[in-house]
């Protein structure tokens, strides 16, 4: 990977709630719902608010992008709010309640970045954002024991731990004391040119994936949509006859078919488990040769089951991702896409000594939530105040 795609992977993350664009949603004297449907955004002149939603504006549904701009008084030019969150997971503890993200442009200078607001699994963290005046002020619900429901002030700013209460509701929320922290804006803070690039060059689009290794451009360029957001087999790529096998006893399907899986000048029989559990989200592969006796199907179900290998056979396990074969111009490809947003996605070759060689590789641009310098652009309260 080039300085220049590491430069661009640390300014780039946090992937949006739901896919939508950056360019925002335009509040006006109404309130907003946020798309996790949580909070409310409500512009009015020269003030910009943040809060939890009421029920009378969340029965409305939430809203429909993760961005929000602001127009405002006092000479400035707008607001800019920004709400994200986490990978979700079908699976986990609160797997599918992920944290939850806010940040703030002021003047298109970064305020509040990437600051954790709640999930749907621990409760609300945000009590208030509000611009007004020349000051910000961010305040927090101070989290409660859940059987004393004592505050717990040293929990008071970090992300909610299990077993500390925290509100779900504004009718809820009355119950908990807030800590509050000031700013005043700082107009000599430097604007965020990844946000705002102006007549600089201007970034990749949120959840493209952008190329890092590419030995073989056409191809590289020939497996990814035209959306540039996904890997799909080539159109004049060979379909494979895959047919359905055994059923995993956990999450996932089993599939079989018969064609030269390693590139070896040999058709084996490869046998794919498409696994979808906490403990296997993704692609194993075994082969064995044509005709012999189908292998224990816990190979694939279990990496930790010990079995061994049949004769002959060899074991591919893509960990968490999930593959996609195909062959073209009779050579064996194997499209990677990873489990973890995170995670870099590849097209490979299989080799005839069981390895796998790299033909290209991808990242996925994550939603900007941090700044264009670390550091300048954090929210550094000057004063704080408990309320009740």
């Amino acid at each position: 990977m080039t300085s220049r795609h590491r430069f661009r992977r640390c300014l780039l993350i946090v992937l949006a709630l739901g896919a939508a664009p950056l360019a925002g949603a335009i509040a006006d004297e109404g309130l907003t719902p946020s798309p996790g449907n949580d909070y409310q955004v409500a512009c009015n002149t020269g003030v910009l608010t943040v809060r939890p939603i009421t029920p009378e504006l969340a029965a409305k549904g939430p809203g429909q992008s993760d961005t929000i701009d602001c127009p405002l008084a006092n000479g400035l030019r707008a607001a800019r709010v920004r709400f994200a969150a986490n990978q979700a997971f079908p699976y986990g503890q609160c797997g599918a309640a992920p944290l939850e993200f806010i940040s703030l442009w002021l003047d298109e200078r970064l305020i509040v970045s990437r600051r954790y607001i709640g999930d749907g699994c621990s409760g609300l963290k945000l009590a208030l954002l509000k611009f007004a005046g020349n000051d910000v002020t961010l305040c927090t619900y101070i989290p409660q024991d859940l059987k004393t429901r004592n505050d717990l002030l040293d929990e008071r700013l970090g992300v909610a731990n299990f077993g500390v209460a925290l509100p779900h509701t504004s009718d809820e929320a009355k119950q908990y004391r807030q800590y509050c922290e000031v700013m005043p804006f700082n107009t000599t803070t430097p604007i965020d040119h990844v946000e705002y690039p102006g007549d600089l060059e201007k970034p990749p689009v949120a959840g493209t994936l952008q190329p890092v290794v590419a030995t073989d451009e056409p191809l590289c360029r020939a497996v990814v949509n035209s959306e540039g957001t996904q890997l799909i087999a080539p159109p004049d790529s060979e379909i494979l006859n895959w047919r359905e096998w055994r059923h995993p006893t956990a999450c996932g399907h089993s599939q079989r078919a018969t064609f030269d899986f390693a590139n070896e000048g040999v058709a084996r029989d490869v046998y794919d488990w498409d696994l979808c559990s906490h403990a296997s989200d993704g692609d194993r592969y075994v082969t064995v040769p044509a005709g012999a006796p189908e292998p224990d199907p816990r190979l694939g179900e279990d990496r930790d089951s010990g079995l061994p290998l049949p004769p002959a056979a060899r074991f591919w396990d893509l960990g968490y991702a999930h593959g996609q074969v195909f062959r073209r111009s009779g050579t064996t490809y194997l499209l990677e896409t990873p489990v973890n947003d995170t995670d870099d996605f590849y097209l490979k070759r299989p080799q005839p000594d069981g390895s796998m060689k790299t033909i290209c590789s991808w990242y996925r641009v994550e939603v900007h939530m941090q700044g264009t310098t670390i550091q300048t652009s954090v929210f550094a309260p000057v004063r704080s105040v408990m309320r009740p």
